[in-house]
């Protein structure tokens, strides 16, 4: 009898939560192994050895099976930008080059960070030049990542969230043409442009999310009741019918920033990109009330909002886990590299 083959554990860290997935190789596909999501008490505050504690319990009493952590690169470290560089051909020392550029634009030593790139399809221009899509952490934010989740498993990688997020939405991106994600975040959301399953583009949010919504909210009302009033269910409580209208403003406003600056990235990359339709955009992270019907009155496109069940078969035990968006981060980060339909980004991208 064969071994079941377990995948590693994708820890997705989103300030507010922590939420880790593990697949089991199912019949030519993976299938949800297990599940959790984290509530920190203080989302503002450090990550600290005492999370991690929190962390390894949760893992244990939630069936996990040991195996190295691939966690995600900080949305607010990491560094993303698309570089002209010397086409591979040219035997140029690509990394050494890419490091340079991008720590000239951040200011950080090109010594003291960790890069990799990859090729942009499509948008090359009939120069002596190459663009790549370059992704970059700093040392310092890596291995103190590292450092903290250490003590609860071998850390074998820490990946780029959109490098993640490609692989579990591969099955629904266009094996031609543009695809955009947007991932809706704690302290900061993004938007990612693909070509298939290559990223060509990721801008970081940080006033479209959900920590400023909640502010925003909790000023209007004066009080903590956000998270009720974040859910979907609860808008269609009678109990809450008052502090709707109430609030209302604060998530309209949250809603047009969202779908105005993907308007925005689109439209940018369609200029760089004069032939390449758009076919896909989809939706990650935990759900806001009418975000997607937002963007498609804004696109005049279908969209998508990915759960776990959309990425990998459910397992079992995993039935209450199928619909969470929430884990769909994790859920890419325990797909292994190159197992999804040319999920073409290299593991150790930041």
């Amino acid at each position: 009898m064969m071994r079941p083959h377990y995948s590693s554990v994708g820890l997705d860290i989103d300030g507010r939560w922590i939420r880790a997935a593990q697949l089991i190789r199912g019949v030519g596909r993976w299938k949800l192994h297990a599940a959790m999501q984290l509530e920190r008490d203080d989302p503002a505050a450090p990550l600290t050895p005492s999370d991690a504690a929190a962390v390894a319990g949760a893992l244990d009493r939630q069936g996990f099976m040991p195996a190295p952590l691939v966690l995600s690169a900080p949305r607010e470290a990491c560094i993303a930008a698309v570089l002209e560089l010397p086409p591979r051909s040219s035997g140029a020392p690509l990394r050494q080059i890419a490091r340079a550029e991008l720590s000239r634009t951040v200011r950080v030593d090109p010594a003291a960070m960790e890069c990799e790139l990859w090729d942009v399809p499509g948008i090359g221009r009939a120069t002596e030049t190459s663009p790549a899509m370059v992704v970059a952490l700093p040392h310092a934010s890596g291995e103190l990542l590292g450092g903290i989740f250490s003590g609860v498993s071998d850390v074998a990688a820490i990946d780029a969230r959109m490098c993640a997020l490609a692989r579990a939405s591969s099955t629904w991106l266009p094996a031609a043409g543009i695809g955009a994600i947007v991932d809706v975040g704690w302290h900061s959301s993004s938007i990612t442009v693909l070509i298939g399953t290559t990223p060509i583009f990721d801008r970081t949010l940080e006033h479209a999310s959900l920590s400023h919504l909640h502010a925003s909210i909790t000023k209007k009302v004066g009080a903590e009741v956000v998270v009720p009033l974040m859910q979907p269910s609860a808008w269609q409580d009678t109990e809450f019918l008052p502090l709707h209208q109430q609030v209302r403003p604060c998530f309209t406003a949250f809603l047009d920033s969202m779908a105005t600056e993907l308007s925005r990235s689109l439209t940018y990359i369609a200029h760089r990109m004069q032939q390449a339709p758009l076919g896909a955009v989809l939706v990650s992270g935990p759900e806001v009330p009418g975000l997607c019907e937002r963007i498609e009155k804004t696109l005049g496109q279908p969209v998508r909002a990915l759960t776990p069940a959309d990425a990998v078969e459910i397992g079992p035990s995993c039935g209450h886990h199928a619909q969470r968006r929430e884990l769909l981060a994790a859920i890419g980060l325990a797909i292994p590299a190159g197992s999804r339909k040319k999920a073409s980004t290299g593991r150790d991208a930041a």
